[in-house]
């Protein structure tokens, strides 16, 4: 809308895109609730739970992944 604003009146066309997009996705949005986005509905599904271990293995591994990160990036002057 900044863009039309500016007088660029291509960007028309964009705009009419996204609104036209939104309209049909709102039009469509009952039927796919009931079939494709429930295809991937598994429930409450965390990390330790697929991997079937203790929840503070987890959190210390990516703790100490994070840190190995970050200091990488400092080596690197990132």
């Amino acid at each position: 809308m900044g863009a039309l604003g500016e007088g660029r009146y291509d960007s028309a066309f964009g705009l009419l895109g996204m609104i036209l997009g939104a309209g049909l996705y709102a039009e469509a949005y009952p039927l796919m609730k009931e079939t494709v986005l429930t295809w991937g509905d598994f429930g409450k599904i965390t990390l330790p739970a697929v991997l079937g271990i203790n929840h503070w293995i987890v959190i210390v591994i990516l703790v100490a992944a994070f840190i190995a990160l970050f200091y990488w990036f400092e080596k690197k002057g990132l």
